[in-house]
């Protein structure tokens, strides 16, 4: 198996179609080419390609996540939070 590389584009939009959050996650992971396909055995090497995607998608979850997490609180500070009453 040889390592490739998947790539996630992610883009999280509010209801305005504006972006909120973009962002592109690549994950190196060890992929069955189609020759293994046909060595292994179908099934072995779809569990093997299928896994390699599932830990990828694990990666872009956390990362898209955070991304989102942190641009919204960097947006939200200094802004009034609704029925807080400042120091009086």
């Amino acid at each position: 198996m040889a390592e490739k590389t998947i790539e996630y584009t992610v883009k999280i939009k509010n209801e305005n179609g504006e972006g909120e959050v973009e962002i592109t996650v690549t994950s190196s992971r060890a992929i069955p080419g189609f020759p293994e396909f046909e060595e292994s055995g179908f099934a072995a090497a779809f569990h093997k390609l299928e896994g390699a995607i599932l830990e990828a998608s694990k990666d872009v979850n956390v990362k898209v996540t955070g991304q989102y997490l942190s641009d919204g609180s960097k947006k939200s500070r200094g802004s009034p939070v609704p029925g807080k009453r400042g120091k009086s």
